[in-house]
């Protein structure tokens, strides 16, 4: 049997992530997005062979359930695992930040390593203390002790005004549109990435003109652009999830 280690928490945090779960990008009754190979690997920086055969063993396990060629999405017992991981994480990343004084660019990695510390009563605890604060720093949403988590406001990108200004996190897509997922993954955009709009595009041809948080550059089709679903993150700088 597969135990819970780091690298099974990884993937299940990054199938969360992945699936819509994050930032409210799945409202009551919509179906969570399955999470194929290839994106999953990008997630994670590792081979797509390597997922292929991790997803596997969490799928014997129950974690989650995995489709060849189709992708993965996680049971009711593997999103507990995972919202739990992220629970932890974010409120670690709020300790950090707010009681021991440190930078938003050092509580990502040391949030990485105690998220790992699985005690319930531990987390229960440091969120009673903290506050019971329900977005991170970096104004991530923090999981509930039931795995959920508080609303955001997801707006359509083509919709906001052309004087853009600050990062925004790609939270959904309109109308569900599995094959538009998968375009813009394809190009290196996946769920909960932040992002700035650097040139908008136009229905004359003209494409958009994306800045992900860790400096690459991604160029959509105006259909793609318009129907992508946004968190808006004024005033936020580097943001890990």
């Amino acid at each position: 049997m597969l135990k819970q280690t780091r690298s099974t928490e990884n993937y299940l945090k990054a199938i969360y992530r992945l699936s819509g779960y994050d930032y409210g990008g799945l409202p009551e009754g919509h179906d969570a997005y399955p999470v194929n190979t290839n994106t999953l690997a990008a997630s994670l920086h590792t081979k797509p062979s390597s997922v292929t055969s991790m997803l596997l063993k969490l799928s014997e396990r129950g974690l989650v359930d995995y489709q060849p060629y189709q992708g993965a999405l996680l049971t009711p017992y593997g999103f507990k695992l995972a919202s739990h991981v992220v629970r932890r994480h974010r409120l670690w990343e709020y300790f950090l930040a707010g009681n021991l004084g440190l930078g938003t660019g050092e509580i990502h990695e040391l949030a990485e390593e105690l998220e790992h510390v699985r005690s319930v009563l531990l987390t229960d605890k440091l969120s009673d203390f903290l506050g019971t604060p329900t977005t991170d720093p970096h104004g991530n949403p923090i999981p509930g002790s039931d795995g959920q988590t508080v609303g955001l406001h997801r707006v359509a990108l083509g919709s906001l005004d052309l004087d853009l200004s600050g990062p925004l996190v790609f939270a959904g897509i309109q109308n569900r549109d599995l094959n538009l997922l998968r375009d813009v993954n394809a190009l290196g955009l996946l769920f909960g990435q932040a992002f700035e709009v650097i040139h908008r595009g136009s229905a004359a041809g003209e494409s958009w003109e994306l800045r992900l948080a860790d400096g690459r550059t991604v160029h959509l089709e105006e259909q793609q652009a318009t129907t992508l679903l946004v968190v808006a993150k004024t005033g936020m700088q580097t943001l890990p999830t």
